[in-house]
C-alpha cells in the first residue's frame, strides 16, 4: 500500500513543485555534526543504563555526563565559529521556535512512550494478540491524520496558537486514559487514548512545522525545520531510553519480591518479559509465573504511563508559551 502513494507523491512533487534553485558551494560542518552525535550519544548511554545498571553516582554515569557537559559546549562554540554552522544558532532566538522544539521535544517522547508501551500493555496485561494491539495503536495515526488536515484548514482562521493549544489539550486528556487504564479496561479503552493523543499532534506539529517554517526567512527555512526534526528525533530517543529505564526499574524492583519464583531451574528476570509477550511460548509458562509477571508488568507500566500524563502536562504549558501572531506577521 505504501509503494503506490510513495509513487504518486514523488510523481506530484516533480510534476507540481515550482521553486528557483541558487546553485553555490557549501560547506559542511563535520566538526559540528560529530560533537553533537558525541554528546547525544553519551546522553543516551546515561539514561538507558543509569538506574539499572549502573547507578547515578557511578563513575560510568559521571564520566559519560562530563562527556556530554563539555561535547555540548564544544558543540555551541563550534558553531558559533563556522560560516555554515549544522544548527544556526540565532534561530534560537525566536521565541516561537523555542516554544515549538521544546513542546516537539516533550510530545516526541510522549510519542514514543505510546508506541513503544501501548502495545506491551494490551499484550502482556490484556492478553490480547498482536493484531489487536497494532489496531489499537493505528488510532493513533488515524486521528493525527484527520486532526493535520483539520489544522491546514483552521490554522489561518482561527490564529496558529489557538489551534496549537487546542491540540495540548487533546493530548492532555488522551494521556489520561493511559494514567486511568487498567487490565479490565479493555483494549478499546486504550485505543481511544491513542486516537485522541493522536489528534492532539496533528494539530500541534502542524501548526509548529508550518509556523517555523514561516517565522524565518526563505535561506534559513532548511535549517529552521531541520532543528524541530532534531528536536523530535531527540525526543524519541530520550523517551525511549528513560521511559524504558523506567520500566526495567521498577520492574525489577518488583521481581526482587518474588525472587522464589523459579522457571525452568532460573530466576525470574526482566527478560522473561519476552516470552510472556510471545502467544505461544507464554503457554508454556506456568500459571504462577503469568500471573506474577503480568501483576509486575501492569504496575511498572502505571508508572511509565504516569510519566507520559507528566509530559503532557509540560508540553501543554510549553504550549501556551507559543507567541500568538497574525496571519500578516506569520505569512511575513
Amino acid at each position: 500500500m505504501n509503494v503506490p502513494v510513495g509513487v504518486l507523491a514523488v510523481a506530484g512533487i516533480w510534476l507540481f513543485l515550482g521553486e528557483t534553485i541558487h546553485k553555490q558551494e557549501h560547506n559542511i560542518d563535520y566538526i559540528g555534526s560529530a560533537l553533537i552525535f558525541i554528546s547525544i550519544s553519551a546522553l543516551m548511554v546515561v539514561f538507558i543504563q543509569a538506574g539499572t545498571v549502573w547507578t547515578w553516582s557511578s563513575a560510568p554515569v559521571l564520566l559519560l555526563m562530563g562527556v556530554f557537559t563539555v561535547g555540548t559546549y564544544l558543540f555551541i562554540w563550534q558553531e558559533k565559529r563556522v560560516a555554515e554552522p549544522i544548527m544556526p544558532l540565532e534561530i534560537w532566538k525566536d521565541p516561537l521556535i523555542v516554544a515549538a522544539n521544546l513542546a516537539t521535544l516533550t510530545t516526541g517522547i510522549v510519542l514514543i512512550g505510546i508506541s513503544s508501551f501501548l502495545p506491551t500493555y494490551i499484550q502482556g496485561v490484556m492478553e490480547q494478540s498482536p493484531i489487536v494491539a497494532g489496531f489499537a495503536l493505528s488510532f493513533m495515526s488515524m486521528g493525527w491524520v484527520i486532526a493535520a488536515t483539520l489544522a491546514g484548514k483552521t490554522m489561518f482562521r482561527y490564529g496558529f496558537k489557538r489551534v496549537a493549544v487546542a491540540g495540548g489539550v487533546w493530548i492532555l486528556i488522551g494521556s489520561v486514559f493511559f494514567l486511568t487504564l487498567r487490565p479490565e479496561s479493555g483494549w478499546l479503552w486504550a485505543g481511544v487514548g491513542s486516537l485522541l493523543i493522536g489528534f492532539g499532534m496533528g494539530l500541534a506539529r502542524t501548526v509548529f512545522i508550518v509556523g517555523i517554517q514561516n517565522s524565518v526567512e526563505w535561506k534559513m527555512r532548511g535549517a529552521a525545520t531541520a532543528s524541530n526534526m532534531f528536536m523530535n528525533i531527540l525526543g524519541n530517543a530520550m523517551g525511549a531510553a528513560v521511559l524504558g529505564g523506567i520500566l526495567n526499574n521498577k520492574l525489577t524492583s518488583y521481581l526482587s519480591g518474588v525472587r522464589g519464583e523459579m522457571l525452568n531451574g532460573e530466576i525470574l528476570g526482566v527478560d522473561v518479559i519476552n516470552v510472556l509477550l510471545d502467544p505461544v511460548k507464554r503457554k508454556t509458562l506456568p500459571q504462577e509465573v503469568i500471573k506474577i509477571m503480568t501483576s509486575g508488568l501492569a504496575i511498572s507500566l502505571q508508572y511509565v504511563f504516569l510519566g507520559l500524563f507528566i509530559l503532557a502536562v509540560l508540553s501543554f504549558i510549553l504550549i501556551l508559551f507559543y507567541p500568538a501572531r497574525s496571519r500578516d506577521a506569520v505569512n511575513n
